[in-house]
């Protein structure tokens, strides 16, 4: 099928008559933002002790949790906005795009902040209505450029990292997340339950036991994780 990339040229044409169908989440599906970040949460790498210690010799003094949580996510948005553009199938899109908002949200809540879900009407009026998903890309792509060129700043040139941008870049990440899984009809509580599947489901998902460990994420079983996504009903027929 060729990658994100080269396969989003076409215009998503969403019109009234469309709109409940590309927003259906499927059966069962009743995750809050609240939740999703809970979960979020149970997932990150936890031993902030043995993080702080990798910094020692290279910061001084070594970085708070808040931090470290934030770097964390900033690296996390950049490298999985690469990923996004080199997936293969729509499966692997919404793979991916779960992944992101993992990040997406991770830095959110390093600011002390909640992550927000849109109303439709807000999506479809900012992203949905006569737009191209390669422009949601491109402003994604750049959004996690401008992400990181903030937290390079403040590593190497000192200079203040203002929560008020990094938020406001960060919301934006999220809300692109969710207009790029309505093109691929799935809305953001599918998205987020899909994730939250592929991390936390207690047969197939990767943390099995329910919180974040090195081994389990080192050593990945991807075919059980595609396996707990689809235990989410979250894509139209």
């Amino acid at each position: 099928m060729g990658n994100l990339s080269l396969r989003t040229n076409a215009k998503l044409v969403v019109g009234p008559e469309s709109t409940n169908q590309i927003i259906r989440r499927g059966k069962g599906t009743e995750m809050q933002a609240s939740d999703y970040q809970t979960g979020v949460l149970q997932t990150a790498s936890c031993d902030k002790k043995k993080i702080t210690n990798r910094f020692m010799g290279f910061v001084e003094p070594p970085p708070n949790e808040n931090i470290i949580n934030l770097l964390h996510s900033i690296l996390g948005v950049t490298s999985e906005v690469g990923e996004l553009l080199g997936a293969e199938t729509d499966e692997n899109v919404i793979e991916e795009l779960g992944d992101l908002l993992w990040y997406t949200t991770l830095g959110i809540d390093a600011l002390g902040e909640k992550l927000a879900v849109p109303s439709i009407n807000y999506m479809f009026d900012k992203y949905l209505n006569n737009n191209f998903v390669v422009d949601r890309m491109s402003k994604l792509f750049c959004l996690s450029a401008e992400l990181s060129s903030i937290f390079k700043a403040f590593l190497f040139y000192g200079r203040e990292i203002k929560k008020q941008d990094v938020l406001s870049k960060l919301k934006d990440v999220s809300e692109l997340i969710f207009a790029i899984g309505y093109t691929f009809s799935h809305s953001p509580r599918a998205l987020m339950e899909k994730n939250q599947k592929k991390l936390l489901d207690k047969e197939k998902g990767r943390y099995k036991s329910g919180s974040f460990s090195e081994d389990s994420a080192n050593v990945r079983d991807v075919n059980s994780e595609y396996e707990a996504m689809r235990l989410v009903e979250g894509k139209d027929d």
